[in-house]
């Protein structure tokens, strides 16, 4: 159905649009906001980078398919898991710290995976 350039720019767009909603949903703390934000973030994203990107740099991407993968994967986990924390703990500590403390947890994992992921291949 789409080309492989495509699927690959998805991806990509995926995992940017997950790292610009961890602060997001830090800020917010809603679900409802963090699915609206990955459908609307996603095309976006993809329509600048399909603007943008070298060729070279789409091939490297499909090339590189499953480490982003493996990337989505971890990024959606720690979304899963940040999310069950922050609901668990909005009724026992002060709400604004918890978010903004989860916030940075979720931007600090989600650099941490890109690192290792990076590093895991080498």
């Amino acid at each position: 159905m789409f080309s492989k350039e495509v699927k690959g720019l998805y991806t990509l767009a995926v995992i940017v649009s997950l790292a610009f909603i961890a602060p997001l949903y830090a800020l917010v703390g809603t679900l409802d906001l963090l699915l609206i934000l990955v459908v609307f973030y996603s095309p976006l994203i993809l329509w600048i980078f399909k603007k943008k990107l070298p060729k070279k740099m789409i091939k490297y991407l499909i090339k590189e398919r499953k480490s982003v993968v493996s990337l989505i994967k971890s990024a959606v986990l720690i979304m899963a898991v940040a999310i069950a924390v922050l609901f668990a703990g909005a009724y026992s500590i002060d709400w604004i710290v918890w978010k903004y403390g989860v916030g940075a947890l979720l931007v600090l994992a989600f650099i941490g995976i890109v690192v290792w992921n990076s590093w895991e291949e080498k």
